[in-house]
């Protein structure tokens, strides 16, 4: 229930944030010194912290209040006369206001040429949906759980379940075993592994995901590639802790895992070479920031050059341990040229690989991320 008192509340929120960490963290230790508000009051703060994070930007002349009131209906959408009383006024005051699209993302000129702005910006007022990867031969079982406890799903791609967010998953299903909780583009980049092993010409395969995280896109490998020798690494050890639970869990036995900065040279072991090397690189998340707005509100450019020259570095310390012939699968969570088609130049002129395909997988359109993915092939001879 709405409250006259939840804007100030909201501000307060607000203001004590810097952007140093997840807006989610800030928020459950603000909800862990103000006992005062019950559950349906911590529901409602947090959606207008975040509607605040998404639409802010459209009325730059309000005052921060207004802005958080605002923002919170827009996303939202109430009928007026569903609204208290102090609320009204702003209601009718939207119904008369033009949304500017850049004013929701101001870095337009940044997106690559390829993404749709309108609906881009667009799908930023908006939470995204909660996917599901049904993991094989359990689709059948999955399906039976969701439907004996009447949740609601789709199946916009085989095997790709999308559920509303507020969904307790892993009280319903075997996360990992049965399925595992991943984007529906994340997904889709799973095509160009379908494709390596159509066209490499090879039965087993030796490959390194480089920059494994938790292993969502290792499982992926592993599903499409059963034979697949797994190599993981990460900077942090602490996500390879997860990736190892969620092996585990998902039944992934003989696995090699190793904690590596690739941003620095030199710094590997003596590694073997590998059939196929998936760089899932650290990038702005640009393409994920409907589920995180406040990356919208603190994002700047020397982040993305940040990110650019780590992407590269990460990139040209990791091609010598692919075997010629060998493929490599770059992806990156962001819609942004500089990260993506830019790259691409990068890696084929300076890296020598050479392109084979690479698209952007859109989740605007779906209620999920956009994501882009480039497969490149190393030469079999040095002329080639």
């Amino acid at each position: 229930m709405l409250h006259p008192a939840h804007p100030a509340i909201a501000r307060q929120i607000i203001q004590q944030y810097d952007g140093k960490e997840p807006f989610s963290a800030h928020l459950k230790r603000f909800f862990s010194q103000y006992k005062k508000a019950g559950s349906t009051d911590r529901k409602t703060l947090a959606a207008m912290c975040y509607s605040y994070f998404r639409a802010s930007g459209i009325f730059p002349n309000d005052g921060l209040e207004e802005k958080i009131i605002k923002s919170f209906l827009l996303c939202h959408s109430f009928p007026v006369d569903a609204l208290p009383e102090p609320f009204q006024k702003f209601q009718l005051q939207l119904q008369k206001h033009k949304v500017a699209w850049r004013d929701i993302f101001p870095n337009y000129n940044l997106l690559s040429a390829e993404i749709n702005r309108q609906y881009f910006t667009a799908s930023l007022l908006k939470q995204p949906a909660l996917f599901l990867r049904i993991r094989p031969g359990k689709n059948i079982q999955v399906l039976q759980k969701l439907k004996k406890h009447h949740i609601p799903f789709e199946e916009p791609l085989p095997n790709c379940l999308k559920l509303p967010n507020s969904i307790p998953v892993h009280s319903i299903l075997a996360l990992n075993r049965e399925a595992v909780i991943q984007d529906i583009s994340s997904q889709q980049t799973g095509e160009f592994i379908s494709y390596i092993k159509k066209f490499s010409g090879l039965s087993r395969f030796t490959l390194w995901d480089c920059c494994a995280g938790s292993g969502g896109k290792s499982i992926l490998a592993y599903d499409l590639l059963p034979s697949v020798s797994l190599f993981a690494s990460d900077v942090r050890a602490s996500i390879l802790l997860q990736l190892k639970k969620r092996f585990r869990e998902a039944g992934i036995g003989r696995y090699t895992c190793i904690i590596a900065d690739l941003s620095k040279e030199n710094s590997l072991p003596d590694l073997p070479q590998f059939d196929v090397i998936v760089a899932d690189v650290p990038c702005t998340g640009s393409g994920t920031w409907a589920r995180t707005p406040e990356n919208i509100h603190y994002f700047t450019t020397e982040k993305l050059t940040h990110y650019t020259t780590l992407q590269k570095k990460i990139i040209s310390n990791a091609v010598p341990f692919l075997r010629p012939g060998g493929y490599l699968l770059y992806i990156t969570c962001s819609v942004f040229k500089e990260e993506n088609e830019f790259q691409i130049r990068y890696l084929s002129k300076e890296c020598h690989l050479i392109p084979v395909q690479s698209k952007y997988f859109t989740g605007y359109d779906k209620e999920g991320d956009t994501l882009f993915a480039s497969l490149f092939r190393r030469p079999s001879q040095p002329d080639e």
